[in-house]
């Protein structure tokens, strides 16, 4: 019972000065790269005294992160099953483009299907493994 008030005491403590604390995030190199760079510029302006960490992996990495606790949010997109045990919000979503030259058979194709563009190599990002 301690530790629990000790915690809710903490907990009240970070409310009342939430321009102090720290912050992690968990995403994957797409957001960090193009997507947040941005909104972690305004909120390093508006909250210097938060320590700001930001953590980079694969869907399966960040997942890892969230279940240990070393991070406060992920920003990751697809693996839903991988974040069953929270909640999801959206927050954008990805517009896609096949981006090809302009003499290529798909360009022929007004709507291409995943049929369509599984007859030609693909080059798109690494997906790990287990």
């Amino acid at each position: 019972m301690l530790r629990e008030a000790e915690n809710i005491h903490g907990l009240s403590e970070d409310l009342r000065e939430d321009d102090r604390g720290s912050l992690s995030i968990g995403t994957t190199h797409t957001q960090a790269r193009y997507v947040l760079p941005p909104i972690i510029q305004q909120f390093r302006l508006r909250y210097p005294n938060v320590q700001f960490h930001l953590h980079q992996g694969t869907s399966e990495q960040i997942a890892e992160m969230a279940e240990v606790d070393r991070i406060d949010f992920a920003m990751a997109t697809g693996s839903h099953e991988l974040f069953s045990k929270y909640v999801l919000l959206p927050c954008y979503q990805w517009s896609r483009r096949i981006i090809v030259p302009v003499d290529h058979p798909l360009t022929q194709i007004e709507r291409p299907s995943l049929h369509d563009l599984a007859a030609f190599p693909i080059v798109t990002y690494v997906f790990q493994l287990q």
